[in-house]
């Protein structure tokens, strides 16, 4: 039986000194703050602190029914609160598929392109009266339900979910090589109670193992790291941490939080998902980018601690694993969430899993462009064309032979887009692309186009920086360290000078005109390592990048861009620092931005 205690901690010196932790930063749920403090003592009574007062509780069961567990969101640290990621300098590349903002669940993040495993290491934090012991069969069993929920097992509770095809095991060798069961265990009072930076001790390499701790969470079930912003992976920080009572299946809290879905729904985190009550009811137009960013789980106003429930006008996604639901109402991750956290392993937990046997070639690759036959072509073209399911890279073959075989190869790339360079006007082209992962490769039909006989160049933008003023030009900039600069200049008077952390833009439409090419004069001036001028643009969705460079010398550049570039009424470029100090700068000139017509 529960018993609030007035006068919070000053009855009882230990909560204040054992409940204490920094807030930490970049995770889903952990400790609350100072407004909430929980801590088990040496006697296994539970002491819960929020603003209404202390409150005492027998047993986790006791504590896990309590309205102070609800009212305090303590399902999964997080609550009701967005992620707290780090947001990374730059997106690059497969990352921007799944970031903090958005998910793309293409294709190639399919679950039959092939299976992961993750090794998996559990510290087991102990206090020193024993409080926290889990045996290594309440260990396995938990690994057995993530295996049945992350695989959709027949006959398991998971199994009317999707397959997601990644795989738990206890790691078998230590960061040193060394034989291992997979399980280390830890007596320290303070470390149980999730105080101190005991990972910076216990941490096995980050970037290589799944950590798992288990201790008293903070008061939470439990809390994990989402990697999709940057700066988690390869941190000691970067881990799941899961209350002892409730980690395996029968675990000694009981019904309705013993069935091991906690640690499934802590590593839907670790593996990049938000709760699908993340925005509320968010509008189903541009899901991706909105709520929990994903299409195929319907949004809800808040979570739900039972197993039935209607916030948003239709039922909630009660089953799934990311919500608060009891642990025998969760059953599922929807299709989209399992291309998410693949994309996740492939983009930024890159070198945590290992690829097994059991997968699929890739799909064929389709929707050339330009458009197979097409005649009159610019002889500046660019290639693209649609990813193929499951695939990783892409063979290209191009040249004026009917039949492109080794002689046309022209690179292995992970890119949907190459350009071949100019090309000779009148001339019948060749082309095809083979798509390739770990299980094979799959070739692509022939395509073929006619080059014009002549192709304009048109002048689609010049900066304007001599007007000194950005706006007249219509730029748009973030801030006021984003500026025209009379000191700036490669040549004329003005240029644009972007300091600190800032960044200036143009939209402009390439409706009607091909091959979008960028031209530029930049340099930078006094930027440390991690700082970087990144020169990007954006089809309307998402930025991608062009140069990242911290050059000191004024150099000229002239960049060919993806065929999303052309056609594009919703077409950015945009000269971006990541700098500390207002010394810190880069300077661009003689921006143009040029497109081709026949």
């Amino acid at each position: 039986m529960s018993m609030k205690v007035l006068g919070a901690c000053a009855a009882l010196a230990s909560c204040c000194v054992l409940a204490q932790g920094a807030t930490l930063q970049g995770q889903v749920g952990g400790p609350q703050g100072s407004a909430v403090r929980v801590f088990q003592d040496d006697f296994g009574l539970i002491h819960a602190l929020d603003a209404q007062g202390l409150y005492l509780f027998q047993s986790w069961s006791e504590y896990a029914a309590s309205d102070f567990f609800q009212r305090n969101n303590l399902r999964c640290g997080g609550g009701l609160g967005s992620l707290q990621g780090f947001e990374a300098s730059t997106i690059l590349g497969l990352q921007a598929d799944c970031t903090n903002s958005s998910t793309n669940p293409a294709a190639q993040y399919a679950p039959s392109v092939a299976r992961y495993r993750i090794p998996v290491v559990v510290h087991v934090l102990m206090s020193s009266t024993g409080q926290g012991a889990i045996s290594d069969a309440m260990v396995q069993s938990q690994i057995d339900i993530l295996n049945q929920d992350f695989l959709a097992l027949p006959g398991s509770n998971g199994a009317p979910g999707t397959d997601v095809q990644v795989e738990f095991y206890l790691a078998t060798t230590d960061p040193s090589g060394n034989p291992t069961t997979g399980i280390t265990r830890t007596t320290n009072t303070t470390w149980f109670n999730d105080g101190g930076t005991y990972y910076s001790t216990l941490a096995w390499d980050t970037n290589n193992y799944l950590n798992i701790y288990t201790n008293t969470a903070g008061g939470n079930l439990g809390y994990a790291y989402v990697p999709n912003g940057g700066g988690v992976v390869g941190n000691s920080f970067d881990r799941v941490v899961i209350l002892w009572s409730a980690f395996g299946n029968n675990a000694p809290i009981g019904a309705p939080y013993n069935k091991g879905r906690t640690t499934t729904h802590e590593v839907g985190h670790y593996l990049g998902l938000q709760h699908t009550f993340q925005g509320g009811c968010a509008g189903t137009t541009n899901c991706y980018a909105n709520g929990d960013l994903i299409c195929d789980t319907l949004p809800e106003s808040q979570p739900n601690f039972g197993c039935s429930q209607t916030t948003c006008g239709d039922p909630d996604p009660v089953t799934n694993y990311m919500d608060y639901s009891e642990d025998l109402c969760m059953n599922n991750f929807t299709s989209d969430q399992t291309r998410r956290m693949r994309c996740t392993l492939e983009s930024w937990r890159v070198n945590l899993a290992e690829i097994v046997g059991g997968g699929t070639p890739p799909g064929q690759v389709a929707n050339p462009a330009p458009a197979n036959g097409a005649t009159g072509v610019s002889t500046l073209t660019s290639l693209s064309w649609t990813a193929a399911a499951g695939a990783t890279s892409y063979d290209v073959y191009f040249g004026t032979d009917s039949t492109p075989d080794a002689s046309e190869f022209l690179g292995t790339q992970a890119s949907t887009s190459f350009a071949p360079g100019t090309l000779l006007a009148s001339t019948t082209y060749y082309w095809t692309i083979t798509a390739g992962n770990s299980n094979g490769s799959t070739a692509g039909p022939v395509w073929s186009f006619t080059t014009g006989s002549t192709a304009t160049t048109v002048v689609l933008f010049n900066d304007t920086f001599e007007t000194g003023n950005l706006t007249a030009g219509g730029w748009t900039a973030q801030n006021t360290n984003a500026f025209a600069s009379s000191s700036s200049a490669f040549s004329g008077a003005w240029g644009l000078r972007v300091r600190q952390t800032s960044w200036a833009q143009k939209s402009l439409s390439t409706v009607g005109y091909n091959t979008i090419r960028l031209l530029y004069n930049r340099r930078t001036s006094g930027m440390d390592s991690t700082e970087n001028l990144y020169v990007e643009w954006y089809n309307g969705s998402v930025w991608s990048p062009v140069e990242t460079t911290k050059t000191t010398t004024w150099g000229a550049v002239n960049f060919a861009l993806p065929a999303g570039a052309a056609n594009n009424a919703s077409f950015r470029v945009r000269f971006r620092t990541n700098c500390s100090l207002t010394s810190e700068h880069a300077r661009i000139d003689n921006v143009q931005i040029t497109g081709v017509t026949n």
